[in-house]
């Protein structure tokens, strides 16, 4: 996990222009799909992982009260930013969510494009966590890496910012999608590795947690080959998938 933190700290600083130059539109569409896929509308949320702020600041405008944590500095100090630019009433906290102690339950909880950092035994205590921090009749919607895709792309390399690359492995004995960032010209280069899981592995860790999957819905996929985003996808080709659950009470 420590290598992961690395590869964030880091990445985050090279991507910080970019990162100024989004707006709420643009986190819009995937939290209007999040709330769809709900069925009900929450009267509190709790967001993981929530970068820059936009997806949390674009909820709380549909009148959620929102708490939205993220360790990485330079992404806590730009939803700060964002905080005030849209006068938005998110609660903005720079947490580690494997130490953070709630004050309450929410009616949601949600973890965008991250679940998967460290060991098997990390995602199972993270979901024992979400399950705590749910009220009883809440639910959790959580965004799955999906082995599938990332075994095709395994050896793909793809410009990202200026002179900054990044190639995708998949090791396969670990079941992990590896992202390996690399400043050409340099020996700088950092990697992260999130653990991916079929949907039946998915829901057989989540079961364990205590949580029961109401639904699983695929998000698009990328073909490597003609280097082209498809939006649409099947549950065994995306490349990744959200899952809705609830605590099995």
């Amino acid at each position: 996990m420590q290598e992961n933190q690395t590869f964030y700290y880091e990445t985050q600083k090279m991507l910080q222009a970019a990162h100024r130059e989004l707006s709420v539109e643009d986190y819009q569409s995937t939290v209007h799909t999040m709330l769809e896929r709900l069925s009900d509308r929450p009267a509190t949320a709790l967001e993981l992982g929530c970068g820059v702020g936009l997806a949390a600041i674009s909820l709380s405008d549909l009148d959620v009260e929102v708490t939205a944590i993220d360790f990485e500095p330079t992404v806590h100090q730009i939803a700060l930013e964002n905080q005030a630019k849209y006068a938005a009433q998110v609660n903005f906290l720079r947490e580690d969510f494997y130490q953070f102690d709630a004050q309450s339950q929410f009616d949601l909880v949600y973890y965008l494009d991250g679940f998967g950092i460290g060991a098997d035994a990390d995602q199972l205590k993270l979901l024992k966590r979400i399950k705590e921090w749910l009220k009883p009749d809440g639910k959790a919607y959580i965004e799955v890496y999906n082995p599938n895709h990332w075994r095709k792309a395994d050896g793909v390399t793809l410009p990202l910012i200026e002179d900054v690359s990044h190639r995708y492995y998949y090791d396969e004995a670990a079941h992990e999608m590896i992202d390996i960032w690399k400043r050409e010209g340099t020996d700088e280069e950092y990697t992260q590795r999130l653990k991916c899981y079929l949907p039946e592995d998915f829901e057989r860790m989540a079961n364990e947690a205590g949580f029961e999957v109401l639904s699983l819905y695929p998000e698009g996929r990328m073909d490597y080959q003609a280097m082209q985003y498809h939006p649409q996808a099947s549950l065994s080709d995306c490349l990744s998938y959200c899952a809705v659950i609830v605590p099995n009470n």
